[in-house]
């Protein structure tokens, strides 16, 4: 029992410091578009600056960390076959990775430029179309 606590507790204390350096950062980014007072126009802009933090401040740098990775696996692999398909599978998930990073990316700003346009704003919501 013990020592299930002490391998339970700095996974909980790590855990919390991860969360508060992730709201930190968010913080920091300017990523939240209001302090008081939000519209639903916020919101949009919420989503649309999570979506753009997460493809470019998280997704890229590691796609291309494991792009690294990968050919450095290849270049020390001295012949090793593991270490060559080692290579090769960190440079193709990456691959695929950002390709699908990307893709939802693309949906979702499409969607959300759908979302904004005057005329729906309008159907859903009347008023609401300054968002634009």
């Amino acid at each position: 029992m013990e020592k299930t606590i002490y391998k339970i507790i700095p996974r909980i204390v790590s855990s919390l410091l991860f969360f508060l350096m992730v709201v930190s950062v968010v913080n920091a980014a300017g990523i939240v578009p209001c302090k008081d007072n939000c519209t639903i126009c916020d919101l949009f802009t919420l989503i649309k600056n999570i979506l753009n933090f997460i493809t470019l401040v998280l997704a890229v740098p590691v796609g291309i960390g494991l792009f690294i990775y990968g050919g450095f696996q290849l270049i020390t692999s001295g012949g090793s076959e593991q270490k060559i398909e080692s290579g090769k599978k960190a440079i193709t998930r990456a691959f695929f990775g950002l390709i699908i990073v990307f893709g939802a990316y693309a949906i979702v700003n499409t969607l959300l430029g759908w979302l904004v346009k005057k005329e729906f704003l309008d159907i859903i919501w009347p008023g609401l179309s300054q968002c634009r």
